[in-house]
């Protein structure tokens, strides 16, 4: 996101101007989620998406996946227990989360191996299916297996793209 500081708050004025109603802004790194968050609270008609790209897959850690658990949740999901009654609770979105994402597969660069980008797609997909929200996607060269974990988790709703 850092290629848009100079005229980022310029552009989403003139987006505004221009009759925009909502915007999403996609999370794609631990950098990039810190932004689209911030970017999230400070303006009402900007909406955030949470995930690590599938290039970034080798370096994604339980710790991470909290992180983003706790990005999608209001108060940092199960972790509330005590201030629920004790019972297990599935996690309360937060209302500036629109979607899981960026993740998926792309074979095409192969930054990270490929079995390491499926387990972290899947893991995505099941933070999506735990707080009901769709997932943005990357899927490059990975149309097989990227159909086949879909249809194992059972999400249904999102977006699918890949940049070539």
């Amino acid at each position: 996101m850092s290629a848009f500081d100079e005229d980022r708050e310029d552009a989403i004025q003139r987006a505004r101007e221009a009759g925009l109603e909502a915007m999403i802004t996609v999370g794609s790194d631990l950098k990039g989620n810190t932004g689209s968050l911030e970017l999230s609270r400070k303006y009402d008609f900007i909406y955030s998406s949470v995930g690590i790209h599938p290039h970034d897959a080798k370096d994604f850690t339980e710790e991470i996946y909290e992180q983003l658990k706790k990005w999608g949740s209001e108060f940092g999901t199960k972790s509330l227990n005590p201030l629920l009654g004790g019972q297990a609770q599935s996690a309360i979105r937060n209302p500036k989360v629109v979607a899981i994402g960026e993740t998926g597969l792309d074979y095409h660069y192969d930054n990270s191996p490929r079995e390491v980008q499926k387990e972290v797609f899947r893991k995505h997909l099941e933070l999506a299916g735990e707080l009901d929200l769709p997932v943005i996607i990357h899927s490059r060269e990975a149309q097989e297996d990227t159909l086949d974990i879909l249809k194992e988790s059972g999400i249904s709703n999102g977006v699918l793209h890949c940049f070539s």
